[in-house]
C-alpha cells in the first residue's frame, strides 16, 4: 500500500501548483491532478494500457505520445511518425477535451534528434495555419461516428 493519497497530499503542500499525474493505468486516485493516458487516447485503449480505465469527468485529460517507438533517446530507432499521424493525433486528443504530450528524448548531449526538429517544424507550420481549429477547443457536440 503506497498510500498515495496520502503522498499526494504531502507533495500539494509543500508546492500547491504543483500538478499530479500518474500512468499508472487505473482510475484516478485521489489527489491527483489530471488524468493521463499512455500512448492512447482518452478512451480508446488501442494501445492496451487503460483496459477498463473509465474516461474522468472531473479532472483534465492528457494523453502521451512518443514521436518514434522510445521515451527517451534511442540511436536504433528512426522509426518516426508521420508529421500527418501526429497531427492527426493531436487533432483527436482536443476533440476529446485532453491536451497532448508529445515526447522527445533527447541526445546524451541535451540536443535534440534532427527527426524529431523537422516534424516539430512541419507541426509548426500546420498550426501556423490551423492554430484556431486546435487553441482553445474541445469536444464537439456530435459524437464519433464510424464511416
Amino acid at each position: 500500500n503506497w498510500k498515495m493519497p496520502e503522498f499526494y497530499e504531502y507533495i500539494h503542500s509543500v508546492d500547491p501548483a504543483c500538478l499530479i499525474g500518474n500512468n499508472h493505468h487505473i482510475q484516478p486516485i485521489e489527489g491527483e491532478d489530471f488524468q493521463m493516458f499512455e500512448r492512447d487516447l482518452p478512451g480508446q485503449n488501442t494501445a492496451g494500457y487503460s483496459e477498463g480505465q473509465m474516461v474522468s469527468d472531473k479532472l483534465p485529460l492528457e494523453m502521451c505520445q512518443t514521436m518514434n517507438h522510445t521515451w527517451g533517446y534511442s540511436v536504433k530507432d528512426r522509426d518516426y511518425k508521420t508529421s500527418a499521424q501526429l497531427i492527426a493525433t493531436l487533432a483527436k486528443a482536443v476533440s476529446l477535451n485532453s491536451n497532448l504530450l508529445l515526447n522527445i528524448g533527447p541526445r546524451a548531449d541535451g540536443r535534440l534528434p534532427e527527426a524529431a526538429l523537422a516534424l516539430l517544424k512541419e507541426i509548426g507550420q500546420w498550426m501556423k495555419v490551423n492554430c484556431e481549429s486546435i487553441k482553445g477547443c474541445g469536444p464537439g457536440p456530435v459524437a464519433e461516428q464510424e464511416w
